[in-house]
């Protein structure tokens, strides 16, 4: 009966410490879980901020482009405008030198 007794308690103990081991196990694998999400969510903020960094850094190119495109039409139009003036001034002058001439 004492030796029966013994073998009971000898594998309650070893059940006991299969459930503990077993929850061991199961607490790290939730940590290591836990952790591998945060991770992931780590990762996932950080391609985020970058890629609102990249559409950014695109959308400032493209107004500093646009920009420098509405310079440019400007200035061409300034530089049309100017020369028209001058061949139009061009050709008065050389109708005075025609009236004159004449």
């Amino acid at each position: 009966v004492w030796c029966m007794y013994r073998v009971w308690c000898m594998y309650r103990v070893w059940c006991m410490y299969r459930v503990w081991c077993m929850y061991r196990v199961w607490c790290v694998y939730r940590v290591w879980c836990m952790y591998r999400v945060w991770c992931m969510y780590r990762v996932w903020c950080v391609y985020r901020v970058w890629c609102m960094y990249r559409v950014w850094c695109m959308y400032r190119v493209w107004c500093m482009y646009r920009v420098w495109c509405m310079y440019r039409v400007w200035c061409m139009s300034r530089v049309w405008c100017m020369y028209r003036v001058w061949c139009m001034y061009r050709v008065w002058c050389m109708y005075r030198v025609w009236c004159m001439y004449r």
